[in-house]
């Protein structure tokens, strides 16, 4: 098995390289980092290949290349779309080729031990999910190696996916106690309080000092009305007619536009993230999305910040 996957890898980093042709079975996508997909691999930021159906496991195997040959991401999927649901053992990359993590998924979620690295390839962590779906930390290092967590109980800093800000607290029996004091990049600071695992209140704060009491580490931006809303607004405020007057058919087409909700919730900086099948409907998917009314303000750690949206629209 470790064999396969090794020879696998080292095919596709070679595809990944030189952009040779696959087996016929093989799909292939070219993909940009907000999952958008583009036609053309020069504007791709990696490649992601769906292999043949395994009559063995009942999945396809899905392997992503960065456009520099490392590895992004290995897993297996139930379907040949491009955006698919993570299943069975599955290794996330670091951008330098590194293993990020490798755990086990069932549509899309952790499903079982997932057991974590830094950047420079050491052991970070490992986790357990026992029978309530609570993951519990069992053993966490340094990046050194030196121990920090030991079966279950110990002091240990818990970072973002990218390691650019961290918080530090308690361990007792897998599970956050107490304080965790954290930083975020140079923009301020929070405590989050921790009872068997579960945050019970935090509070934030901005430079100033200005201190934003949550409950919640996140909370999203909303459409009035929920997302359902959102498409239903998208419906009527596109004006289908011009697919008529260039001889579009609906249904066809997919156009990625991306913008953002502002920390008092407006949207802002609308754009095209790819070519659309005119300028005439690139123009009104711009004007559609800025009539767009005010969304609930995002917040993270208590404070307001702005969140960028990617999202494909149907024609």
């Amino acid at each position: 098995m470790f064999k396969f996957a090794f020879a696998l890898l080292f095919s596709l980093l070679i595809y990944g390289k030189t952009y040779a042709q696959v087996g016929k079975d093989t799909v292939v996508y070219f993909m940009k980092n907000d999952g958008q997909k583009v036609d053309i691999k020069d504007d791709a930021d990696y490649i992601l290949f769906n292999l043949p159906f395994d009559p063995n496991t009942g999945l396809y195997k899905v392997v992503e290349i960065n456009k520099n040959g490392t590895p992004r991401l290995i897993t297996n999927s139930r379907t040949r779309v491009d955006l698919f649901k993570m299943e069975g053992v599955t290794t996330i990359y670091f951008p330098n080729g590194k293993k990020r993590s490798v755990g086990i998924y069932k549509n899309g979620e952790i499903a079982g031990d997932v057991v974590y690295y830094y950047p420079n390839g050491k052991f970070y962590m490992s986790l357990t999910l026992d029978t309530d779906k609570l993951m519990h930390i069992s053993e966490s290092r340094d990046s050194t190696g030196k121990p920090l967590v030991d079966k279950g109980n110990g002091e240990m800093p818990s970072f973002n996916n990218d390691f650019t800000h961290f918080m530090k607290g308690k361990v007792v029996n897998g599970l956050p106690e107490g304080e965790w004091h954290g930083s975020i990049n140079d923009t301020g600071r929070f405590v989050c309080n921790y009872i068997k695992g579960a945050l019970t209140y935090g509070t934030g704060y901005d430079k100033t000092g200005k201190a934003y009491p949550f409950t919640k580490i996140y909370e999203e931006p909303v459409f009035p009305g929920g997302m359902d809303a959102f498409h239903t607004f998208l419906i009527k405020t596109f004006h289908y007619p011009y697919l008529a007057n260039l001889n579009l058919a609906t249904g066809r087409y997919t156009v990625y536009v991306k913008f953002t909700i502002d920390k008092d919730g407006s949207v802002t900086d609308v754009s095209l993230a790819q070519k659309p099948p005119s300028e005439s409907i690139g123009k009104e998917i711009i004007r559609t999305i800025k009539l767009s009314p005010k969304w609930t303000t995002a917040y993270q750690y208590g404070m307001p910040i702005q969140v960028k949206y990617t999202i494909p629209i149907h024609l």
